[in-house]
Protein backbone atom coordinates (compact mmCIF):
# COMPACT_ATOMS: atom_id res chain seq x y z
CA UNK A 1 0.00 0.00 0.00
CA UNK A 2 1.10 3.37 -0.73
CA UNK A 3 -0.44 7.56 0.30
CA UNK A 4 1.47 10.29 -0.09
CA UNK A 5 1.30 13.74 2.26
CA UNK A 6 3.16 16.86 2.88
CA UNK A 7 5.85 16.99 5.25
CA UNK A 8 4.80 19.88 8.30
CA UNK A 9 8.26 21.13 8.80
CA UNK A 10 11.88 20.12 8.17
CA UNK A 11 13.94 16.98 9.10
CA UNK A 12 17.57 17.46 10.13
CA UNK A 13 17.91 14.07 9.76
CA UNK A 14 16.73 13.86 5.90
CA UNK A 15 15.96 10.75 4.50
CA UNK A 16 18.81 9.38 1.55
CA UNK A 17 16.39 6.81 0.25
CA UNK A 18 15.21 6.96 -3.16
CA UNK A 19 12.18 5.35 -5.29
CA UNK A 20 14.30 5.14 -8.53
CA UNK A 21 14.05 3.40 -11.96
CA UNK A 22 15.97 -0.19 -11.34
CA UNK A 23 17.51 -0.20 -14.57
CA UNK A 24 19.25 3.43 -14.54
CA UNK A 25 18.90 3.97 -10.96
CA UNK A 26 17.70 7.61 -11.49
CA UNK A 27 15.16 8.65 -9.12
CA UNK A 28 11.95 9.56 -9.88
CA UNK A 29 10.11 13.04 -9.43
CA UNK A 30 6.69 12.34 -8.84
CA UNK A 31 3.67 9.90 -8.64
CA UNK A 32 3.29 9.96 -12.31
CA UNK A 33 6.69 8.51 -12.58
CA UNK A 34 6.56 6.00 -10.35
CA UNK A 35 3.43 4.20 -11.83
CA UNK A 36 4.33 4.27 -15.07
CA UNK A 37 7.54 2.59 -13.95
CA UNK A 38 5.62 -0.25 -12.25
CA UNK A 39 3.82 -0.81 -15.43
CA UNK A 40 7.55 -1.60 -16.91
CA UNK A 41 8.38 -3.98 -14.04
CA UNK A 42 10.82 -1.47 -13.06
CA UNK A 43 10.54 0.50 -9.74
CA UNK A 44 13.20 -0.01 -6.90
CA UNK A 45 15.01 1.63 -3.87
CA UNK A 46 17.87 3.15 -3.46
CA UNK A 47 20.27 4.40 -0.50
CA UNK A 48 22.47 7.17 -1.52
CA UNK A 49 25.06 9.26 0.18
CA UNK A 50 26.85 12.57 -0.21
CA UNK A 51 25.10 16.05 -0.76
CA UNK A 52 22.71 15.68 -3.49
CA UNK A 53 21.07 12.58 -1.47
CA UNK A 54 19.80 15.16 0.93
CA UNK A 55 18.66 18.30 -1.37
CA UNK A 56 17.64 16.64 -4.51
CA UNK A 57 15.51 13.83 -6.04
CA UNK A 58 17.49 13.50 -8.94
CA UNK A 59 20.57 11.46 -7.94
CA UNK A 60 22.41 9.88 -10.91
CA UNK A 61 25.25 7.20 -10.65
CA UNK A 62 28.60 8.78 -10.32
CA UNK A 63 26.87 12.27 -9.09
CA UNK A 64 28.03 13.95 -5.77
CA UNK A 65 25.52 11.11 -4.45
CA UNK A 66 26.70 7.50 -4.55
CA UNK A 67 24.93 3.89 -3.89
CA UNK A 68 25.62 3.00 -0.47
CA UNK A 69 24.73 -0.82 -1.89
CA UNK A 70 22.40 -2.03 -4.43
CA UNK A 71 19.29 -1.14 -5.24
CA UNK A 72 16.71 -3.51 -4.23
CA UNK A 73 13.59 -4.36 -6.91
CA UNK A 74 10.00 -3.74 -5.56
CA UNK A 75 7.62 -6.56 -6.23
CA UNK A 76 4.61 -4.92 -8.31
CA UNK A 77 1.29 -4.94 -10.14
CA UNK A 78 0.84 -4.55 -13.34
CA UNK A 79 -2.07 -1.36 -13.00
CA UNK A 80 -2.00 -0.22 -16.48
CA UNK A 81 -5.90 -0.73 -17.99
CA UNK A 82 -5.10 -3.46 -20.37
CA UNK A 83 -3.92 -5.73 -17.41
CA UNK A 84 -6.78 -4.59 -15.31
CA UNK A 85 -9.34 -5.64 -17.81
CA UNK A 86 -7.59 -8.71 -18.89
CA UNK A 87 -6.75 -9.97 -15.50
CA UNK A 88 -9.48 -9.27 -13.71
CA UNK A 89 -12.57 -9.30 -15.93
CA UNK A 90 -11.63 -11.45 -18.81
CA UNK A 91 -9.59 -13.99 -17.55
CA UNK A 92 -11.89 -15.24 -14.67
CA UNK A 93 -14.36 -15.90 -17.60
CA UNK A 94 -12.12 -18.19 -19.68
CA UNK A 95 -10.95 -19.86 -16.70
CA UNK A 96 -14.02 -20.69 -15.55
CA UNK A 97 -15.64 -21.52 -18.94
CA UNK A 98 -12.02 -23.77 -18.85
CA UNK A 99 -12.52 -25.92 -15.88
CA UNK A 100 -16.15 -26.96 -16.63
CA UNK A 101 -15.44 -27.74 -19.72
CA UNK A 102 -11.96 -29.66 -19.47
CA UNK A 103 -13.89 -31.23 -16.62
CA UNK A 104 -16.88 -32.51 -18.44
CA UNK A 105 -13.91 -33.94 -20.92
CA UNK A 106 -12.43 -35.80 -18.04
CA UNK A 107 -15.74 -37.23 -16.87
CA UNK A 108 -16.45 -38.97 -20.16
CA UNK A 109 -12.32 -40.03 -21.02
CA UNK A 110 -12.12 -41.74 -17.72
CA UNK A 111 -15.15 -44.15 -18.20
CA UNK A 112 -13.70 -47.78 -18.12
CA UNK A 113 -14.73 -48.59 -21.93
CA UNK A 114 -12.95 -44.83 -22.36
CA UNK A 115 -9.76 -45.90 -21.34
CA UNK A 116 -7.57 -45.72 -24.19
CA UNK A 117 -3.99 -44.40 -25.01
CA UNK A 118 -4.83 -41.59 -26.97
CA UNK A 119 -7.82 -40.63 -24.05
CA UNK A 120 -5.30 -40.59 -21.46
CA UNK A 121 -3.02 -38.06 -23.06
CA UNK A 122 -5.91 -35.82 -23.92
CA UNK A 123 -7.36 -36.21 -20.20
CA UNK A 124 -3.36 -34.89 -18.90
CA UNK A 125 -3.87 -32.38 -21.34
CA UNK A 126 -7.77 -31.26 -20.00
CA UNK A 127 -6.07 -31.44 -16.31
CA UNK A 128 -3.14 -29.36 -17.28
CA UNK A 129 -5.10 -26.85 -19.18
CA UNK A 130 -7.55 -26.61 -16.50
CA UNK A 131 -4.81 -25.84 -13.75
CA UNK A 132 -3.30 -23.70 -16.06
CA UNK A 133 -5.97 -20.78 -16.35
CA UNK A 134 -7.47 -22.06 -12.44
CA UNK A 135 -3.94 -21.32 -10.75
CA UNK A 136 -3.79 -17.77 -11.22
CA UNK A 137 -6.84 -16.85 -10.09
CA UNK A 138 -6.30 -16.33 -6.76
CA UNK A 139 -4.42 -13.31 -7.68
CA UNK A 140 -5.83 -11.98 -10.35
CA UNK A 141 -9.13 -11.87 -8.35
CA UNK A 142 -7.55 -10.24 -5.35
CA UNK A 143 -5.46 -7.45 -7.32
CA UNK A 144 -7.65 -6.85 -10.16
CA UNK A 145 -11.27 -7.94 -9.62
CA UNK A 146 -11.06 -6.53 -6.27
CA UNK A 147 -9.30 -3.16 -6.98
CA UNK A 148 -6.01 -3.99 -4.94
CA UNK A 149 -3.64 -3.24 -7.66
CA UNK A 150 -4.27 0.15 -7.52
CA UNK A 151 -1.90 0.12 -4.23
CA UNK A 152 0.84 -0.40 -6.97
CA UNK A 153 2.95 -2.71 -4.71
CA UNK A 154 2.41 -6.08 -3.68
CA UNK A 155 1.41 -6.19 0.33
CA UNK A 156 3.64 -8.29 2.78
CA UNK A 157 0.53 -10.83 2.84
CA UNK A 158 1.88 -11.90 -0.85
CA UNK A 159 5.04 -11.44 -0.82
CA UNK A 160 5.90 -15.53 -1.30
CA UNK A 161 2.58 -15.94 -3.57
CA UNK A 162 2.19 -13.56 -5.96
CA UNK A 163 4.80 -14.94 -8.39
CA UNK A 164 4.52 -18.44 -7.82
CA UNK A 165 0.60 -18.22 -8.41
CA UNK A 166 0.48 -15.90 -11.33
CA UNK A 167 3.87 -16.51 -13.23
CA UNK A 168 5.80 -19.76 -12.04
CA UNK A 169 2.82 -22.18 -11.32
CA UNK A 170 0.71 -21.61 -14.50
CA UNK A 171 4.08 -21.73 -16.49
CA UNK A 172 4.89 -25.27 -15.20
CA UNK A 173 1.39 -26.51 -16.29
CA UNK A 174 1.47 -24.73 -19.86
CA UNK A 175 5.17 -26.38 -19.93
CA UNK A 176 3.48 -30.09 -19.18
CA UNK A 177 0.53 -29.39 -21.98
CA UNK A 178 3.71 -28.62 -24.79
CA UNK A 179 5.22 -31.34 -23.48
CA UNK A 180 1.66 -33.72 -23.37
CA UNK A 181 0.77 -32.75 -26.97
CA UNK A 182 4.06 -34.11 -28.37
CA UNK A 183 3.35 -37.21 -26.70
CA UNK A 184 0.47 -37.68 -28.05
CA UNK A 185 1.72 -36.84 -31.54
CA UNK A 186 5.12 -39.30 -31.22
CA UNK A 187 2.20 -41.81 -29.63
CA UNK A 188 -0.12 -41.73 -32.63
CA UNK A 189 2.89 -41.94 -35.17
CA UNK A 190 4.13 -44.93 -33.80
CA UNK A 191 1.01 -46.56 -33.62
CA UNK A 192 0.03 -45.69 -36.74
CA UNK A 193 3.10 -46.18 -38.94
CA UNK A 194 4.65 -48.81 -36.82
CA UNK A 195 1.57 -50.62 -35.93
CA UNK A 196 3.58 -54.22 -35.55
CA UNK A 197 5.66 -51.91 -32.64
CA UNK A 198 2.87 -50.02 -31.33
CA UNK A 199 0.34 -52.51 -30.38
CA UNK A 200 3.28 -53.87 -27.52
CA UNK A 201 4.41 -50.19 -26.87
CA UNK A 202 1.05 -47.86 -26.69
CA UNK A 203 -0.50 -49.64 -23.90
CA UNK A 204 -2.37 -47.94 -21.12
CA UNK A 205 0.75 -48.45 -18.89
CA UNK A 206 2.39 -47.12 -20.68
CA UNK A 207 0.77 -43.86 -21.56
CA UNK A 208 0.04 -43.93 -17.77
CA UNK A 209 3.95 -43.72 -17.15
CA UNK A 210 4.50 -41.61 -19.87
CA UNK A 211 2.20 -38.72 -18.72
CA UNK A 212 3.49 -39.14 -14.81
CA UNK A 213 7.25 -38.47 -16.54
CA UNK A 214 6.06 -35.38 -18.63
CA UNK A 215 4.65 -33.85 -15.44
CA UNK A 216 7.31 -34.73 -13.29
CA UNK A 217 9.87 -33.16 -16.03
CA UNK A 218 7.88 -30.12 -15.99
CA UNK A 219 7.55 -29.47 -12.43
CA UNK A 220 11.82 -29.85 -12.05
CA UNK A 221 11.98 -27.90 -14.80
CA UNK A 222 10.49 -24.64 -13.28
CA UNK A 223 11.14 -25.65 -9.96
CA UNK A 224 14.58 -23.12 -9.19
CA UNK A 225 12.40 -20.73 -10.36
CA UNK A 226 10.21 -20.65 -7.02
CA UNK A 227 13.91 -20.32 -4.96
CA UNK A 228 15.43 -18.07 -7.41
CA UNK A 229 14.62 -14.58 -5.66
CA UNK A 230 14.71 -14.22 -2.08
CA UNK A 231 11.50 -11.63 -0.21
CA UNK A 232 11.34 -9.28 2.06
CA UNK A 233 9.57 -6.73 3.81
CA UNK A 234 9.56 -2.76 3.54
CA UNK A 235 8.14 0.02 5.16
CA UNK A 236 9.06 3.65 5.04
CA UNK A 237 8.66 6.98 4.23
CA UNK A 238 10.92 8.56 0.91
CA UNK A 239 10.61 11.84 -0.24
CA UNK A 240 9.03 12.86 -4.02
CA UNK A 241 10.90 16.18 -5.38
CA UNK A 242 13.18 18.40 -3.76
CA UNK A 243 13.48 17.65 -0.12
CA UNK A 244 12.70 20.56 2.06
CA UNK A 245 10.13 21.85 4.38
CA UNK A 246 7.21 21.17 2.24
CA UNK A 247 8.30 18.35 0.08
CA UNK A 248 5.89 15.23 -1.03
CA UNK A 249 6.42 11.73 0.79
CA UNK A 250 5.41 8.65 -0.03
CA UNK A 251 4.97 5.99 2.40
CA UNK A 252 5.17 2.82 1.22
CA UNK A 253 4.20 -1.09 2.43
CA UNK A 254 5.28 -3.68 0.60
CA UNK A 255 7.89 -6.40 -0.54
CA UNK A 256 11.50 -6.20 -2.27
CA UNK A 257 12.80 -8.86 -4.43
CA UNK A 258 16.80 -9.97 -4.00
CA UNK A 259 18.28 -12.59 -6.84
CA UNK A 260 19.66 -15.02 -4.74
CA UNK A 261 22.48 -15.30 -7.67
CA UNK A 262 22.54 -11.64 -7.89
CA UNK A 263 26.06 -11.66 -8.93
CA UNK A 264 25.70 -14.82 -12.02
CA UNK A 265 22.16 -13.39 -12.06
CA UNK A 266 22.35 -12.59 -16.31
CA UNK A 267 24.29 -15.86 -16.72
CA UNK A 268 21.73 -17.56 -14.92
CA UNK A 269 18.78 -16.46 -16.86
CA UNK A 270 20.25 -16.90 -20.10
CA UNK A 271 21.35 -21.04 -18.71
CA UNK A 272 18.51 -21.37 -17.69
CA UNK A 273 15.83 -20.16 -20.30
Amino acid sequence: MMWIHKATGASSNLSRTRLVDIRTEVAINNVDEMQSLAVQDRLGLCDFYGPSATNTSYVQPGSAAELIEPCKWLLVVDSSREAVVVNGYISPVIALLILITNSLICAVLLQSHMRTTTNIFLTALAVSDALTGVTPLPAFIYFYSFSAHRSILVPPSWCHLYQPMSLHLPTTWHTASIWLTVGLAFQRYIYICHQTVGKRLCTVRNAVITVLAIYAAAIVSQLFRNFENRYGLISLSVPLGVEDSATERINITGCYVEPLLAEYHEFYLSTYW
